[in-house]
C-alpha cells in the first residue's frame, strides 16, 4: 500500500477482534465501569455501562479498536457528569466527549473502521463537546 507523506499507518492488530466473531459465546462485550475517577474502556467493547454515582471520566484510546455500534448508558444515580473521552476518533465527526448525568441517558454510535462516529440515537440529553 502506498502512503502519501505526512500520513500515519496503523498497524491494528485485530486478533482479539477475530476470535470474537469465531466465538460469539466468548465476546464479553460489556464493560461495567464501577468505579470512579479516570478509567479506559477497554479494547473492542460494545456496551458500555457506566455504573458509579461519583464522577467517571473514561477514555477510549483508540476508536478504530471498537468498530460497529456501541452503547453507552448511565445506569446509576447521580447526576456527576461523567464523561467518556475519545482520543483518536470522535463521536460524529466533531466532538470527542461526551457528558452523562441522568440514570437512563443513553448514547448509541456507530464506529467505523478508522473510528469517526456516527451517533445513531442520543437518549435523554446527553452532553457532546470538543476537547
Amino acid at each position: 500500500m502506498a502512503t502519501v507523506p505526512g500520513t500515519v499507518v496503523k498497524d491494528l492488530d485485530r486478533s482479539l477482534l477475530q476470535a470474537q466473531a469465531e466465538d460469539p459465546g466468548a465476546r464479553g462485550n460489556v464493560q461495567s465501569i464501577d468505579a470512579s475517577g479516570a478509567q479506559v474502556i477497554d479494547r473492542y467493547k460494545s456496551d458500555i455501562l457506566l455504573n458509579h454515582a461519583t464522577k467517571i471520566t473514561a477514555t477510549i484510546a483508540d476508536a478504530s479498536y471498537n468498530p460497529g455500534l456501541v452503547h453507552f448508558k448511565q445506569t446509576s444515580s447521580g447526576t456527576a457528569g461523567h464523561t467518556v473521552t475519545i482520543a483518536i476518533g470522535s463521536f460524529d465527526g466533531t466532538n470527542n466527549t461526551a457528558t452523562f448525568n441522568a440514570v437512563g441517558e443513553t448514547l448509541l454510535v456507530y464506529f467505523d473502521q478508522f473510528g469517526n462516529g456516527k451517533i445513531v440515537e442520543n437518549i435523554g440529553s446527553v452532553g457532546l463537546s470538543a476537547v
